[in-house]
């Protein structure tokens, strides 16, 4: 089994992707409204812990990431392959290559440690300790659904599923705003689609409505954000990423700046429940 995946592995746009899973498609002859289905996402999200406990399995996830000049040409290319292992409940990632080779432990070691600082930036968790797994992250929260406004939309089906269909834009009024993250979240809008029956993301489409500046634009600013993301079902009912891409332009102090972000999973495989020795 093979997938093409386009990745935003930068916790933050992880974050925002998970906003949103769903509900059901009606109760009798009266379709959910959007608040409904919203309510219903939090709580199956609140119980993603305790299935995911009993959920274990490994794939192969594939990351390239491209920095682009001011005429779209691409001054650097990264790729990296790592081995996934989710085990009750706990996510663990493992670099084995990097830009198609083989690197040294050392080398090897050095770049994860890069990863999980990065993540930890963004999403403020602290970086994982040697050894040890992340536990997933909830897909929905009720103070993160708060931010928006949904809207149903037509029902739409998404790999030979029914999905639910939301738009989705900021409140007025206003938002909570302590960090960088929430100013981001608070610029989001866009579709997703939500698994009728299991009321998992299935696919979701984001974009920033308006740019964000840092302090006061000299920093630096986001212009562009762009990402889609887009799980399937596996047979024996786990959800796993499935696809996903995201383009980034903005500026940094003087300099413009492209980055596009892509992924690639593979190899999925459930696993016993024995623990991992």
């Amino acid at each position: 089994m093979k997938r093409i995946i386009c990745n935003w592995n930068t916790l933050v746009l992880w974050v925002v992707l998970g906003v949103l899973t769903g509900e059901g498609v009606a109760r009798g002859d009266t379709p959910l409204t959007a608040d409904e289905i919203i309510r219903r996402t939090v709580e199956r999200s609140e119980t993603a812990e305790e299935r995911e406990a009993a959920s274990n399995y490994q794939f192969r996830k594939r990351t390239v990431t491209e920095e682009l000049d001011s005429k779209g040409r691409i001054t650097t290319r990264k790729e990296k392959l790592y081995d996934v292992l989710v085990q009750a409940g706990q996510s663990k990632e493992k670099l084995v290559e990097v830009n198609g080779k083989a690197l040294p432990p050392r080398e090897l070691k050095k770049q994860a440690d890069h990863d999980a600082a990065e993540r930890a930036k963004y999403s403020k968790e602290k970086p994982a300790r040697k050894h040890k797994g992340q536990p997933k992250e909830k897909l929905a929260t009720e103070e993160l659904t708060a931010r928006y406004h949904f809207t149903r939309l037509a029902d739409e089906t998404v790999n030979g599923r029914v999905t639910l269909v939301l738009a989705f834009e900021p409140k007025s009024g206003k938002l909570p705003e302590h960090e960088l993250t929430d100013r981001f979240l608070n610029q989001m809008e866009g579709k997703v689609w939500i698994d009728a029956e299991e009321f998992e993301l299935a696919r979701a489409d984001i974009h920033l409505r308006a740019e964000i500046t840092l302090w006061g634009g000299v920093l630096g600013k986001l212009r562009r954000c762009e990402f889609s993301f887009s799980q399937v079902r596996e047979a024996d009912g786990i959800w796993v990423e499935a696809a996903s891409k995201g383009i980034f332009e903005g500026r940094k102090l003087l300099d413009s700046m492209t980055i596009k972000s892509t992924t690639e999973v593979s190899d999925f495989r459930p696993l016993s429940a024995t623990p991992e020795p």
